[in-house]
């Protein structure tokens, strides 16, 4: 391809549309679920743990991926985020290090800039670019306790928080134990969430 010339993959990061980047990462984690065989044990299984933890990361790479290659294929979108507020400037460096058609790598470098890490924000941020919400508020609802699940065993190792205690278990009226029992991640509940997700 001579020199200067973008080819549409460029617009993508990893040279792949997100949604079709994400079905696949979807895929490949079902399969590594299925191919480890569960505990056989009652509790903890490792395995649905970490498939839960790698499909939310691969689901926040997918806005971030999806936000970009917007504006990377229609930078006059760059003006909504700016009459909204949104700073819309990036570091002149970056600019440079872009390569030969920085224009096609501008939704790269804003995508870095903004929290893409909620519902809240995520539907936010594409009301902003789009006019439109990804996240219903069931869906919102949903997703926000698919993060905090994630986010306990991340951070928590599972183990019931303070926090996570009062967010879930004030609805469910569970007898749960903090600071002591553990968050358990079905297989079926990786499923279903992936099912969700995708």
């Amino acid at each position: 391809m001579p020199k200067g010339t973008v080819s549409y993959l460029d617009y993508f990061p990893g040279g792949v549309p997100p949604g079709a980047y994400f079905a696949l990462q979807v895929d490949d984690i079902t399969k590594v679920l299925d191919a480890v065989p569960p505990p056989k044990h009652d509790g903890l299984d490792l395995t649905a743990e970490i498939c839960l933890i790698g499909l939310v990361a691969h689901f926040e790479a997918f806005f971030r991926a999806q936000f970009a290659a917007l504006i990377n294929l229609c930078p006059n979108l760059v003006n909504r985020l700016k009459q909204r507020g949104r700073d819309v400037s990036v570091d002149a460096i970056a600019v440079l290090e872009a390569g030969s058609n920085p224009a096609s790598k501008i939704g790269f470098l804003l995508a870095e800039k903004y929290d893409i890490g909620t519902p809240a924000a995520v539907n936010t941020l594409f009301g902003e670019l789009l006019k439109t919400t990804p996240f219903s508020a069931d869906e919102r609802e949903r997703y926000e306790a698919i993060l905090n699940d994630r986010n306990l065993l991340v951070h928590h190792g599972g183990i019931y928080t303070t926090r996570y205690s009062r967010q879930v278990f004030v609805k469910r009226r569970a007898g749960q134990r903090t600071h002591f029992d553990s968050l358990v991640v079905t297989r079926k509940l990786v499923t279903d969430t992936a099912a969700f997700l995708n």
